[in-house]
Formats: structure tokens, C-alpha cells, sequence
């Protein structure tokens, strides 16, 4: 079968049956959906007319895999009510596509522009068009919003410069076509053909390839810069050359000064001289500096702010924090709003090392609306109190996180910036506003204040003719059809495609519908899609009870902790793939769960193996207990240590030390793991409440990270 086929076609052997039983599901604790069999909206997804349908639709699908088109097109004919009908077409089509003619696939769009598969079969027609060399029809119907991507576009460019009827089509095809050229990387091959009618129509000209050049050199693409010296003229390829030359980079920039570059080479000569200086940086900070000084009038003001922006990464990286501090601000050459993730990141410093009066310095500078993240505003008011500048708004419930010792730098300049005193608000007033949040850091607020957290949950009221309308909504009815007969990826897909189209309360309802039908990673999409934020029991759903009730009891692992990490991991959708080939519920690698399956004398046929729910809670759990158990039971250092592995977690614990905990999440390196531990401390405080437990963000035993052994 044609690749192209293979991967519109229908995976047969998973079609397996019904997911979702005869029986009517009972209501959610939430309390408004219908119980009587006659008002369930889960009847519409299960009967034994609609059982009889999926048996003719899989006997469909084999007889059109077996060619025997006359008995697919008398059982396609049976099937029209069927909420499927619109994929038997589609997959008539595909399966004949270089048969279809225009004629053939605008009827399919025609009938069925509701559903996602109007644009998918476009897509693939169009694929098949380029295929066959019908660049005519390709001109005419290409859309990038139909057919993304780079191989799809250089098509589309091809087909236009193909069929161009005038001067200003061919200009058109050939600006596009140029546009696609400037790469910062090698191309696909089907851009080959596109690009060799710029070369050979002399469109490639030395700037033009000179921008590509930067570009390359921009993304450590030193054999495509090579490559593009061909089309510079002299002026810029002396400079190219410079560029590329294996020696330090403060000789090539001095190379670069001594290069005579004509006005239509000047600007070039300021790209390669910017780029040589930021690099420069990198080796010798002060060397690049005083270059700058001295040939400031050689480089415009944008380029100036690149360097400058170097340097002060550089500084960043090497000097402490009092020396940071007493920089002028804002630097030399730089201005307002680009300086604001500098700005962070020397917050961020700050924050590492326990300089709270350095802090706040940075936290005054920030833009007004990176103030008012949660983050900072939970960091603004620990400084202020760690300084004595502010009181709490009530006694603290627990201990205050330590103050690091005075070895902390104080600030060296003469005249620092000054402090904000006095206060408004005042820093308890600060976390009190923050307290009011469900979030890591309102928790952490209302920890410091003493204070309930507050989870502000909602209980809707549903509508039986919401429940309804939604219900017999064609995409919905296809969504829930195609999850009865295993096809997951394409119910997911299209589930999301009513989920945008409905209104908020619609949401609302399907994602009722969903939770109901055992379907919760869709619910959680749906509650996402209609920002039904408060709507706990549909955010947070207790999937999977009884077996992680049961692993968690086998593991003597708290069951908050072992729903927030099956909920950030996977939320709840048994056969998630991640891109880098994690699998299932608790979203293991195969080498981790073949390693844990071997400690507990489990088999794993294959990889598959894994995916299966009951096998992929059960080794999920017991390499949670192992990291527990490796780091003394502390929550934080194992949940980072299941993100990002246990051996980057010893080495951040060797490195950082011990500490307050919540300051040593803010150090932890990767942004990814130090959000993931944050969201699975927040989930098992919410899951906490749900299972009745009460779940604090930190137990008493993990207020302080201990010193590594």
C-alpha cells in the first residue's frame, strides 16, 4: 500500500469493540447529571443499533482494504445515518486518491466541510498532486493553512512559478520562493527544484545570501555558511571569510575591522562585526568591552544593545551578585522593555543565592507587568520580611523559611537603588491578596500567613437539553463513536474540534459527558477550551481510583501525591506517547520500566506492554516509592528526580546543598522540572482535598531540603 495511504488508514486491528458498555453510567458527585436511564445523555453513545452499525463499518473498512469496491460502496450505502458515514468517504477517497478528481474531493468538502476530515483530505490530495507533477491544480488550491510546513510551501511556490500567466504571478513565486531560501538550515529535497530556478534565474543575490549566511552562522550551521560564500560578492566574502576563520574571536573581529567594506557592504561588515563581538564575550569579557568602547561609532544602536546584552549575560554568569547590583540602570545602550528578561534572570540570581535586599533592587526594575507574576510578588514580600520591612498579616502557621547567613553579600554602591519603603502594599497585605489563589504560590502564601487554602471550587448546575444538544452534536456523536471502536487519536482530535466550536456552557456539558464516560483527559481539554477553571471535580478527576488507592496502599505512598503525578504526567490518557518516548498513564521510559519490572519479577513482552493501565500504575508507583525511598521519603527531590531523573537531581542536590524548600525549587535549573514539581505539590494539595486527606504543600519533615550526604 502507498506510504500515503498507510498513514490515513485506519488501524483495523484496534478496532475492538465498544469502550463504553450498555449500561447507564451513575452521576458524578457533582450532582447534576441525569440518573434515570430515559434522561442519561450517555444513551446516545451506546446501543445495540449503534453495536450493529460498528460491526457493518469495520466490515466496510475490510472490504474496501480488500479492493472488493462494489460490496464497500452497497455496505457504505447501508451506513448513512451512521455518525461514521463521513470517515467511510474519506477513506473511499484516500484509498483511490490519484483516481479522485477535483471534481470528487470539492464534493467531499462540499458535504462534510463540518468535519476536520474536509481539510485533511485536502491535504493529502494536494500531497498526491505534487506527487504526480499537477502543478495547474496545486497552484489553484494550495492553502498554508490546509498544508503547513516547508515541503508543502516550496510546492506551492513551485506550482506558482509553474503556471505564473504574468510578470507580477512570476515576481510573487519568486519573492516566496526566496523567503523560503533564507533558511537558517538546509532545506527538504523537494525544495531542491525551487531553488535551483532561483540560482539559475540569478534571484540569489549577495545580499540576499548574505543574510542567510548570518543566519547560518546564528544557528551553528558553520558548513551551510561555507556553502553560501559562493553567492556573496568580494566585499562580503572577505568578511565571510573572517568570520569563518579558526582563530580566536577576538582576532576575527579585529580581521573584520581591518576589511574594506563599500556602502553596499557596510551593513554587513556591522552584522559580522556584532556578531564576532557577542561571541568575543564569551571568551574574554573585558577584552570584548573595551572593543566596544573603541568601535561604537562603527555599529549602529541595535547592534550596540546586542553586544551589550552579551556582556552583561557574561557578567551574569561571572560576577556576584553585590558587583551586579551596583550596575548603572538601565546599561549602557540599552533601554526599557529589552532589558526585561535580563532583568529575571538577575532576579533569578538574587533569588539562588538568598540576596533579598539584591532582590528587590531587581524586582523594582522589572517591567510593572513581570511584578505582578505570582512568582515575584511571592519573593517581593518574603524579601521585604526577611529585611524587617513589613510585618505578616497574621502569626505564621509554620516556621519562617530560614534567612540565609549574612555571608549573603550586602550591597556595595555607594548609593543603591533605593528600597521600596515604605511598603504598598505592605508585604502581609501582598500575600494575603496572593492566598486567594489556587496555585503553588498562593499555597505557599497562605502557608506563611496561616491561612486555609482556598480552592474556590465550583459546583455547576447542568441542563438536560444542554446535555442533549451537545450530545447529538455530529462531531461529538463522532468522537465517542470512533473511542468505541479504539481509534483514541482520531476521537481525541475530533472531540477538541467540538470543544472549539461549542459555546462556554456547551463545554461545560461535554466535558460532563466525557468525565462520565470514563474519557477524562477530554474532559480536562474541554473544561481548558471553555475555561471552566473552578470546576474541580472535572479538572482534577478522581480517575483511576481503586487502582492507585490500591498501588499507593502497596507502596505506602500518600494517594494525593500518586493522583497529582498521573495527572501531570498524562492526565489520565492511558495510551499517551511523549516525543521522547515515554508511554502510558505515569509516563515511563521503557529502559525505567523494564528495569522496575525486572525488580519485581514482572514480564514485559514488548514496550506495549506498558501502555496497559494496571502494568503502567503498577511499575509507575514502585519507581516513585525508589525515589522516594532514595531521597528520604522527600516529596520535592523525587518528583524532580521522576521529570528529570534521579542522577541531575543528586548532582542540583550536591551543588545547591540543603535549604529552605521552597528556595530550592526556585534553583532548580530546567524550567520544565522546577514547573513540575511546583504543579505536582499544587495537584496533591487539590487531590488532597478531593480524597477527603488533608495535603499540605510541604510535610513538617520537608520544610528544609537536608544537606546532601
Amino acid at each position: 500500500m502507498p506510504a500515503l495511504l498507510r498513514r490515513g488508514w485506519p488501524r483495523l486491528a484496534l478496532l475492538l469493540g465498544s469502550l463504553l458498555g450498555a449500561g447507564v453510567l451513575a452521576a458524578a458527585d457533582s450532582g447534576g447529571l441525569p440518573r434515570a436511564p430515559e434522561l442519561d445523555p450517555l444513551r446516545h453513545f451506546s446501543s445495540p443499533e449503534l453495536e450493529r452499525q460498528r460491526h457493518a463499518y469495520r466490515a466496510a473498512l475490510a472490504s474496501l482494504y480488500n479492493n472488493n469496491l462494489p460490496r464497500f460502496e452497497r455496505q457504505q450505502a447501508a451506513l448513512e445515518a451512521y455518525p461514521l458515514a463521513p470517515y467511510l468517504a474519506y477513506y473511499r477517497l484516500l484509498r483511490y486518491l490519484s483516481k479522485a478528481s477535483e471534481a470528487d474531493v470539492m464534493a467531499f468538502r462540499s458535504r462534510y466541510g463540518d468535519s476536520r476530515l474536509a481539510d485533511r483530505l485536502m491535504t493529502h490530495w494536494l500531497e498526491n498532486l505534487a506527487r504526480r507533477k499537477q502543478w495547474t491544480l496545486y497552484a489553484q488550491h494550495y492553502d498554508p493553512a490546509l498544508a503547513p510546513g516547508t515541503t508543502p510551501a516550496c510546492h506551492g511556490a513551485w506550482a506558482q512559478l509553474q503556471t505564473a500567466a504574468s510578470e507580477a504571478d512570476r515576481a510573487r513565486a519568486v519573492a516566496a520562493a526566496a523567503a523560503l531560501w533564507l533558511a537558517p538550515r538546509s532545506q527538504p529535497k523537494a525544495c531542491d527544484p525551487l531553488f535551483d530556478a532561483l540560482i539559475d534565474g540569478g534571484h540569489i543575490t549577495p545580499s540576499l545570501a548574505w543574510d542567510r549566511f548570518m543566519l547560518a552562522l546564528e544557528a551553528r550551521r558553520p558548513a551551510l555558511a561555507r556553502y553560501l560564500l559562493r553567492f556573496l560578492d568580494p566585499p562580503r566574502s572577505a568578511l565571510g571569510e573572517a568570520l569563518l576563520a579558526r582563530t580566536s574571536w577576538a582576532a576575527r573581529a579585529h580581521a573584520l575591522i581591518a576589511v574594506e567594506s563599500p556602502p553596499p557592504a557596510a551593513g554587513a561588515r556591522s552584522d559580522a562585526l556584532t556578531f564576532a563581538l557577542r561571541k568575543w564575550a564569551g571568551q574574554d569579557r573585558a577584552g570584548a568591552e573595551a572593543a566596544l568602547a573603541s568601535w561604537r561609532d562603527q555599529l549602529p544602536s541595535p547592534s550596540q544593545a546586542s553586544v551589550r546584552m552579551a556582556l552583561l549575560d557574561e557578567q551574569l554568569e561571572q560576577d556576584d551578585m553585590a558587583r551586579l547590583t551596583r550596575l548603572p540602570w538601565p546599561p549602557q545602550e540599552l533601554t526599557g522593555e529589552s532589558t526585561a528578561d535580563l532583568v529575571e534572570r538577575f532576579a533569578e540570581k538574587a533569588l539562588e543565592g538568598g540576596a533579598w535586599e539584591a532582590l528587590l533592587v531587581w524586582l523594582e526594575r522589572m517591567p510593572p507587568w513581570m511584578q505582578r507574576q505570582a512568582r515575584w510578588q511571592y519573593w517581593r514580600a518574603h524579601s521585604e520580611l526577611a529585611l524587617g520591612l513589613g510585618e505578616a498579616a497574621a502569626p505564621l502557621r509554620t516556621p519562617p523559611e530560614p534567612v540565609p547567613s549574612p555571608a549573603a553579600p550586602p550591597l556595595l554602591s555607594a548609593t543603591p537603588p533605593s528600597l521600596p519603603s515604605p511598603l504598598t502594599p505592605a508585604p502581609g497585605a501582598r500575600l494575603a491578596a496572593l492566598a486567594r489563589d489556587r496555585s503553588y504560590y498562593g499555597f505557599l502564601a497562605a502557608d506563611r500567613l496561616g491561612q486555609p487554602y482556598q480552592l474556590a471550587e465550583e459546583r455547576p448546575a447542568y441542563r438536560f437539553e444542554v446535555f442533549e444538544r451537545v450530545a447529538q452534536d455530529p462531531a461529538v456523536r463522532r468522537a465517542f463513536e470512533l473511542r468505541a471502536l479504539g481509534e483514541r487519536p482520531e476521537a481525541r482530535l475530533e472531540l477538541l474540534d467540538a470543544a472549539r466550536r461549542l459555546n462556554r456552557e456547551e463545554t461545560l456539558h461535554l466535558a460532563a459527558l466525557a468525565d462520565q464516560a470514563g474519557w477524562h483527559r477530554m474532559a480536562i481539554a474541554a473544561t481548558i477550551q471553555g475555561e471552566h477553571w473552578d470546576v474541580l471535580d472535572l479538572r482534577f478527576p478522581l480517575a483511576f481510583e481503586t487502582p492507585l488507592r490500591a498501588r499507593a496502599d502497596a507502596t505506602a505512598l500518600p494517594p494525593s501525591w500518586l493522583f497529582a503525578i498521573t495527572r501531570q504526567e498524562s492526565a489520565f490518557m492511558s495510551d499517551a506517547r511523549s516525543r521522547v518516548g515515554a508511554l502510558g498513564l505515569m509516563q515511563l521510559m521503557p529502559g525505567t520500566a523494564r528495569l522496575v519490572a525486572k525488580d519485581l519479577g514482572l514480564n514485559l513482552d514488548s514496550r506495549w506492554a506498558i501502555l496497559e493501565e494496571d502494568t503502567n500504575l503498577t511499575l509507575g508507583s514502585h519507581y516513585l516509592k525508589q525515589l522516594s525511598d532514595q531521597f528520604d521519603g522527600h516529596r520535592v527531590l523525587a518528583s524532580a528526580a521522576y521529570n528529570a531523573g534521579p542522577h541531575r537531581v543528586s548532582q542540583w542536590h550536591q551543588r545547591f546543598g540543603g535549604g529552605a524548600t521552597a528556595e530550592w525549587i526556585e534553583r532548580i535549573p530546567f524550567d520544565e522540572t522546577r514547573r513540575y514539581v511546583q504543579n505536582v505539590l499544587a495537584y496533591a494539595v487539590i487531590y488532597g482535598a478531593r480524597l477527603g486527606e488533608e495535603t499540605p504543600l510541604f510535610r513538617p519533615q520537608e520544610r528544609l531540603v537536608p544537606a546532601p550526604p
